[in-house]
């Protein structure tokens, strides 16, 4: 097999469990089926069928992630493909202490590079959004703008909007708004989920999957990535191979963007809940809204591409 990925096609699940978002949902125990390559991954690998370079297939690739660390979720991608990549935030969350120098070096380990580090600390990301000042956003969303149109990018990634964190959500308008101001209609834009299940599920998309000595790689760089950030992340990245178990990280998913749907409790998404809790605390003085204060940003980076 080979030492990174074992295939790159077009993978359907049948039917598995409608639960796939859902933090606290459990490992589907449905046996996976399997696609052969069909008329969609021929076009996609453009060479006949023939599953060739995974580098050749996307071109040349951009990143576009909220955070450090979610770069883990597409390891064997980026090691394959060696895309520029671009953070939001710095990782510092509630902590303080940012993770980029660790993110910096994972980028370079796998053969990647850093184009646009962390933008902004969480705080004042929430800041922004919370006193609805959305130029720095335009401005971001300019400044990514020209790096599609200097470096050619043919294939633009980025966190799919999940409904968990305001910063998640904010890569896939940003990315959709930069493609669009940098004039490359034909530019392939994929999102791939940092909080859910990683598997493939109903409808066609292009996944890689990982082999054995793969996938081991990445499982142990995850946890030594974590290990050196702190506890908090060691238990999120545990809690994760827990409720998906390990062998559902061998898959590195990319769909359509747009295709996920935010996971929503009582009409709100999981950041508005938890802000909720949070002000009852006392550990918050304010909620961040989804209408009030991130659909402006939205509006106006769909203006600024208008």
């Amino acid at each position: 097999m080979m030492s990174c990925v074992s295939r790159l096609s077009i993978v359907s699940t049948g039917n598995r469990c409608s639960a796939r978002r859902a933090l606290h949902s459990k490992t589907c125990s449905d046996k996976q089926t399997k696609k052969t390559l069909n008329c969609a991954a021929n076009h996609a690998l453009g060479s006949g069928g023939k599953v060739g370079s995974v580098r050749t297939t996307f071109g040349r690739s951009l990143l576009v992630i909220a955070h450090p660390g979610h770069e883990l979720r597409l390891y064997g991608w980026i090691k394959q493909t060696s895309p520029q990549v671009v953070f939001l935030t710095d990782g510092s969350g509630s902590t303080g202490v940012s993770r980029f120098d660790l993110s910096r070096d994972l980028i370079s380990e796998l053969g990647a590079r850093v184009a646009i580090p962390g933008k902004f600390p969480e705080p004042e990301l929430y800041q922004l959004l919370l006193r609805g000042d959305t130029a720095p956003f335009v401005r971001l969303a300019d400044e990514l703008a020209a790096l599609i149109r200097d470096e050619n990018i043919d294939t633009l990634v980025c966190d799919a909007s999940e409904g968990y964190h305001p910063a998640h959500d904010l890569c896939l308008p940003l990315a959709r708004t930069a493609a669009r101001a940098a004039a490359r209609p034909n530019i392939r834009l994929y999102e791939y989920r940092v909080i859910g299940d990683p598997r493939p599920e109903e409808g066609d998309a292009i996944a890689l999957e990982l082999d054995t000595s793969a996938l081991q790689a990445k499982i142990e760089r995850s946890r030594r990535y974590a290990a050196a950030s702190g506890s908090v992340l060691s238990q999120e990245v545990q809690y994760m191979f827990d409720t998906f178990g390990e062998e559902a990280f061998s898959y590195e998913v990319l769909r359509p963007a747009g295709t996920e749907t935010p996971l929503l409790q009582d009409g709100l998404r999981y950041y508005e809940v938890r802000g909720e809790e949070r002000v009852r605390s006392g550990r918050y003085d304010k909620v961040l809204r989804y209408r009030e204060h991130f659909a402006p940003v939205q509006a106006a980076l769909e203006e600024y591409a208008a």
